[in-house]
């Protein structure tokens, strides 16, 4: 009975744990990026960032110090446009620009926004080495809109990825992203009528 008990809780966990995420998307030289593809990785930070969003533009530098502190600790940053404003020729300009030393990858059809939940730029997610996320929001207390800090006192980031790559459950799992919104471009009706449009 005991040995029966055991794998039924087993198969009900299994159930009822979250999916891993996984995803393939073009970086800004056409090359496809699948998340599944780094498995040696620990962590990962998947950061969503608009190209005319003056706060993600803000944060770049801290996501590359982000970016050169935990690398070598096996942590994969990568950055994601979802806006429907930014093309792909905008996007590569724009991590070329800006050296930016981590991938920045297209979202087209804004689905990879959908699949994370995001809804903001800049808005970061940490995932551990199984590719569930354990957090969603800011980078840090630094920047907000009418707010800028000579320093963060709160890097929120920073503490879910320590937590994560200790194995530690994310004490703080979800904070409020500040920053503009993430404009997906959907494809229209297909035939627009005068009764229905």
């Amino acid at each position: 009975f005991r040995k029966l008990c055991m794998i039924w809780t087993a198969a009900i966990l299994a159930m009822t744990a979250p999916a891993a995420i996984d995803f393939t998307l073009e970086d800004v030289r056409r090359r496809p990026r699948k998340l599944s593809e780094y498995r040696e990785k620990k962590a990962f930070v998947v950061v969503f960032l608009d190209t005319e969003c003056p706060l993600a533009n803000l944060y770049l530098p801290t996501l590359a110090r982000i970016h050169k502190d935990y690398s070598a600790r096996g942590v994969q940053v990568l950055g994601i446009s979802s806006s429907g404003n930014d093309s792909f020729n905008r996007v590569a300009g724009y991590a070329e620009e800006r050296a930016i030393p981590f991938p920045i990858l297209k979202d087209f059809d804004g689905k990879v926004a959908e699949l994370f939940g995001a809804t903001r730029s800049p808005q970061a997610f940490v995932l551990h080495a199984g590719r569930v996320a354990r957090y969603s929001g800011r980078i840090d207390d630094q920047y907000a809109p009418g707010v800028r800090k000579p320093k963060p006192t709160r890097e929120d980031l920073r503490e879910a990825l320590e937590e994560v790559l200790a194995g530690k459950r994310v004490s703080v799992p979800k904070t409020e992203p500040a920053g503009c919104l993430i404009e997906v471009l959907r494809p229209g009706p297909e035939k627009v009528t005068y009764n229905k449009e």
